[in-house]
């Protein structure tokens, strides 16, 4: 699926947009230009961008710990970021029976709560109560002190983290924001805190998480409850659209989704050739298994994607997409829609299309090649998108 018009490094587009992500972070201190674009001298495949993106945040974690022994913490607390994007960087490549995959989101997820205790207020992990098992993120505290403090609630899609929302939307720290991220089901901690855990029609099992995230969030005394917002990023915006329909704008105040997806079996279903759509069970999977013995990072891309969503094929993968479709008309509160041009042309066309049929106080906002804020969810420039969203949240709490 296109993921961004602009190439940066690599050939293959998704170790380039990838790239992009990693890099992307940097304003955050999440990444060094230098230090990136070395470990990508050094990769020529799947199998090399774990194995230098391991070495590359196996340095950055040994050079954290070095810096906090001398006591300075500044340091350390950076390079512990840094650690935890080059580590959660070499995931993107790692098949689910690759044991780096579990060792490497354990070490990233290690340096990004050292890096988070470093803070001042420092960010806290948080268990989510749910049942059979909590669910772990993390609360982000407004700086500033504020008794009360707006506060935004974030999710994401398949290849996030809770640890990501600092990059991606953290930025309302300094602007007055409290931050709420936590994992979801489906999302790569969870599957590996918990791999007994059965995942049944995963796509509606988000809605009682999700709803639990934000029970949580309003039942914090630090929390106004008058100005919560939720965002949702790529399949993200599609679970946070159906959270603001079922809550019916009782607690969420605000909705932002980039992208808003309406449909995700529409979505899906626009990569394949329709002749395969037709076609019997067998033979899709069929067809998938030779696209991905073709295609090394195709074939690492669907298992794992099957792995976080607890199914076993690419026709069950395709299935679980046949779900509810998203009424925007019952969406009661006001709600910023974002998409980028580099996107595959369905996340451009529903997100035009959520926009237009949105009943509430609304705005569109395309990214442009122009702005360098081209690829999905705007990887390329956080920056941009954070200043988007925070602006478009303070002129809509004023209101």
């Amino acid at each position: 699926m296109q993921r961004r018009a602009v190439k940066l490094h690599f050939d293959d587009e998704d170790m380039d947009f990838n790239l992009m992500w990693v890099l992307g972070q940097s304003y955050a201190s999440g990444a060094e230009l230098g230090e990136c674009l070395s470990t990508a001298s050094q990769i020529k495949d799947p199998e090399s961008w774990v194995t230098e993106w391991t070495k590359t945040g196996q340095r950055l974690d040994a050079q954290a710990q070095a810096a906090e022994r001398a006591h300075h913490l500044v340091s350390a607390r950076e390079a512990y970021l840094r650690a935890f994007s080059y580590y959660q960087a070499s995931i993107f490549c790692a098949r689910p029976q690759d044991k780096r995959l579990a060792e490497n989101w354990q070490r990233g997820t290690s340096c990004f709560q050292k890096a988070a205790a470093l803070f001042d207020p420092p960010i806290v992990q948080i268990e989510v109560p749910f049942q059979p098992y909590p669910l772990h993120g993390y609360f982000m505290p407004a700086a500033g002190g504020a008794a009360k403090a707006p506060t935004l609630i974030y999710t994401t899609g398949g290849e996030g983290w809770a640890e990501h929302a600092y990059f991606w939307v953290g930025a309302g720290r300094s602007r007055g924001y409290n931050v709420v991220a936590v994992d979801l089901p489906i999302h790569v901690g969870s599957r590996l805190r918990y791999p007994e855990l059965p995942l049944k029609d995963p796509i509606r099992a988000i809605d009682a998480p999700l709803k639990a995230i934000i029970d949580y969030t309003v039942q914090r005394s630090d929390v106004d409850c008058d100005r919560v917002a939720l965002i949702g990023f790529s399949i993200g915006g599609y679970f946070a659209l159906r959270a603001a329909v079922a809550d019916g704008g009782n607690r969420i105040k605000a909705l932002i989704a980039d992208s808003p997806i309406s449909d995700p079996y529409r979505l899906s279903m626009a990569e394949f050739p329709p002749a395969l759509l037709k076609a019997p069970t067998f033979v899709t999977n069929l067809v998938g298994k030779v696209a991905m013995h073709r295609n090394t990072m195709t074939a690492i891309t669907v298992e794992r994607t099957c792995w976080q969503f607890g199914v076993s094929s690419l026709s069950e993968l395709i299935e679980i997409g046949r779900t509810e479709i998203i009424e925007p008309e019952k969406i009661h509160c006001p709600t910023l829609c974002l998409a980028s041009e580099g996107e595959a042309p369905g996340f451009l066309t529903q997100a035009r299309e959520v926009y237009d049929a949105l009943k509430v106080p609304k705005k569109l906002r395309i990214f442009s090649i122009e702005e360098g804020a081209d690829a999905h969810c705007q990887v390329n420039n956080l920056t941009l998108m954070q200043e988007v969203v925070y602006d478009w949240l303070a002129e809509t709490f004023a209101r």
